[in-house]
C-alpha cells in the first residue's frame, strides 16, 4: 500500500516542482526584505525571473510601497538606475529600440511576462519617463 501524502506534503512537492522551473536572473532587495541580497526567496523591490517551461521572463515589482508621488517617482528612477546598471554590466543594452507599435497595440503593462530581458528593461523604462512625465504636469 502506497503512503499517501497529507495536503502540507503535496504542497511542498508542487512548490519544489514549480520552483525548479524558475531562475532567478537579477533583483533590487526591497526595503521590507529581511534579506540583503535578492533572491528568488526575498521580498524584492524589482525582480527578473526566467521561466523555463514558458521560455518567457518575468519582471515583478514590490507593491508594498506607498509614499508620495515625488517619493515614489523617486523610488522608481533608482530602480531605473539600478537595471540600467546591470543591464550594461551584462552588456544587454547595446541599441535598446522602445517597440513603440507594439505598445500602440497592446498597451504597456509592467509586471508582466517578456520574452527577453531587453523587452523588460525597455518596458520598465518607458513606465518611468511616463511616470515623470505626469509628474512634471
Amino acid at each position: 500500500m502506497k503512503n499517501k501524502l497529507t495536503a502540507e506534503q503535496q504542497l511542498r512537492q508542487d512548490y519544489e516542482a514549480f520552483e525548479k522551473g524558475l531562475e532567478f536572473i537579477w533583483g533590487v532587495p526591497s526595503h521590507m526584505s529581511v534579506s540583503d541580497t535578492a533572491s528568488l526567496h526575498s521580498v524584492n523591490a524589482l525582480d527578473i525571473v526566467y521561466d523555463k517551461q514558458k521560455d518567457i521572463y518575468r519582471l515583478s515589482m514590490d507593491s508594498g510601497y506607498e509614499p508620495s508621488n515625488e517619493e515614489l517617482l523617486k523610488h522608481y528612477e533608482c530602480l531605473l538606475s539600478c537595471f540600467t546598471e546591470f543591464m550594461r554590466g551584462n552588456y544587454y543594452i547595446d541599441d535598446l529600440k522602445f517597440p513603440m507599435s507594439q505598445v500602440l497595440h497592446t498597451g504597456l503593462f509592467l509586471g508582466g511576462e517578456y520574452k527577453t530581458i531587453q523587452e523588460a528593461y525597455i518596458t520598465f523604462d518607458a513606465a518611468v519617463y511616463a511616470m515623470r512625465c505626469l509628474h512634471e504636469r
